[in-house]
């Protein structure tokens, strides 16, 4: 697919910002031994196809992965209640539950929403003026207004329930009792959120899952407050990262951005570039063998970790679509969600803003690389 090749692979590390110290763009494609910063050791896979296979074959497993004694990628681990941690039935069943709300038919109710969110946010920027940051003014509030909206969280919560839920994307050694903390009341939150709507129905996924459980499917309370919070982790700060990064990169190039202004239908396409090239999440979540397996020239061990780089896999001259949302069985469900929201704010920018350029003299600061990739800030004007 050629527009996955308009945009060069560039192996600029201040271009691509903070990235796993073991993510390495000059070592070739294939699978190499790396540490973690947990110290220990674990098979990093570059190989586009052989990324395939680890991600879609079962005997490399996610629910291994979160058990104490596993290889870990970070100090901090999904709970093994996130459906991203399940294995088999168990994982099938609570997909299976939401994925008519995540898939590109169901999302076509959320594009007015979308559409107008964009909307809203581009109009104050055009109040302010001056120097804006779109990063904590524009991309932030737009993947989590989505993902409050797409959930059914009150508009009147949305600003407390911003601050704890960044909590959830803080993987840094230390756990302070502040963070602890903002994580016990998000939890708090989302279990009296959902017993407000088993109360009083309305618009939004959990009120459908409420709805569905009580129908006879065999939803716990604890499931429910982990899928709603899943749902926040696989689809809030990666979208608000990925819109950000793509926006930089757009802007560090002038005549592609004015390309997109005089032709806004570009929009999708270039989403798809800068996906391959640059994706939010560089890494995949972690595995573990469940047998011994052959990838490739090395052979896995029963018990031994694996990662897929996502980002040196979607930049294999052989790659034929990239992998940026996951492949097999744990494909992002919120892709065509996240699709839409990145396209609509490109479009949007560019529309409004055809001049829109980097802040002379301001810096292009990044968040730490052991949580989601993305900007702390990116200041523009126009």
């Amino acid at each position: 697919m050629t527009e996955f090749r308009e945009v060069q692979a560039t192996s600029d590390r201040e271009l691509l910002g903070p990235l796993p110290q073991f993510i390495d763009l000059e070592a070739g494609y294939g699978v190499r031994e790396v540490k973690s910063p947990t110290g220990d050791l674990l098979w990093l896979v570059s190989d586009y196809e052989l990324a395939k296979q680890v991600l879609r074959d079962t005997r490399f497993s996610r629910a291994e992965a979160v058990k104490p004694d596993a290889p870990k990628v970070a100090h901090a681990a999904p709970s093994p209640e996130s459906m991203t941690s399940m294995d088999g039935p168990e994982h099938a069943r609570l997909r299976r539950m939401v994925a008519a709300s995540f898939s590109q038919h169901g999302i076509v109710s959320m594009e007015p929403f979308v559409l107008g969110l964009t909307e809203r946010l581009l109009d104050a920027m055009e109040r302010r003026g001056g120097v804006v940051d779109v990063a904590t003014e524009f991309a932030t509030p737009l993947a989590l207004g989505v993902l409050s909206e797409l959930l059914g969280v009150p508009e009147a919560d949305r600003e407390q329930f911003t601050a704890w839920v960044d909590v959830l994307f803080d993987l840094t050694v230390a756990d302070s009792a502040d963070t602890r903390s903002k994580r016990l009341r998000l939890v708090a939150y989302m279990t009296r959120l959902i017993k407000a709507k088993r109360r009083e129905p309305g618009e939004g996924l959990l009120s459908e899952l409420i709805q569905a459980r009580d129908n006879g499917e065999a939803l716990t309370e604890r499931e429910l407050v982990h899928l709603g919070l899943t749902l926040l982790m696989a689809g809030y700060e990666s979208t608000s990262g990925q819109i950000a990064m793509t926006v930089a990169e757009l802007l560090r190039e002038p005549d592609r951005f004015q390309a997109l202004a005089a032709n806004p239908d570009l929009a999708p396409v270039l989403a798809e570039e800068y996906l391959r090239v640059n994706p939010a999440a560089s890494i995949s979540f972690p595995r573990v063998a469940t047998e011994d397996v052959q990838l490739g020239d090395v052979l896995v061990r029963k018990g031994e970790g694996l990662i897929v780089s996502l980002l040196e896999a979607n930049r294999n001259p052989d790659a034929v679509q990239h992998l940026a949302f996951g492949y097999g069985v744990h494909l992002c469900l919120g892709r065509h969600l996240a699709r839409m929201q990145l396209a609509s704010a490109l479009r949007g920018l560019a529309r409004r803003f055809p001049t829109l350029r980097l802040a002379p003299g301001q810096a292009i600061t990044w968040k730490s690389v052991e949580g989601a990739r993305g900007l702390a800030s990116l200041a523009v004007t126009w």
